[in-house]
């Protein structure tokens, strides 16, 4: 098993000059952000916890690409 933990765009330790306004007009833009990271990793049933708005985040992400998510813990 494995856990990671990342920043989203904008916030963080993310790289500032990643930020494209109209990426990130929509929370669409985040939850893309997701799909390639777990893509990126080659990982597969994730489990995902997230807080507040991440939440409605994985969410979008798993409506898009339900086969790369296995649960969620929303806090």
């Amino acid at each position: 098993e494995r856990v990671g933990l990342f920043d989203y765009v904008g916030s963080g330790r993310s790289d500032p000059a990643a930020y494209d306004p109209a990426r990130y007009a929509t929370l669409g833009g985040y939850a893309n952000d997701l799909i390639e990271l777990v893509e990126h990793l080659a990982a597969s049933r994730v489990t995902v916890i997230a807080h507040s708005v991440s939440a409605n985040i994985a969410i979008l992400a798993a409506l898009r690409r339900p086969e790369l998510f296995h649960r969620f813990v929303f806090i």
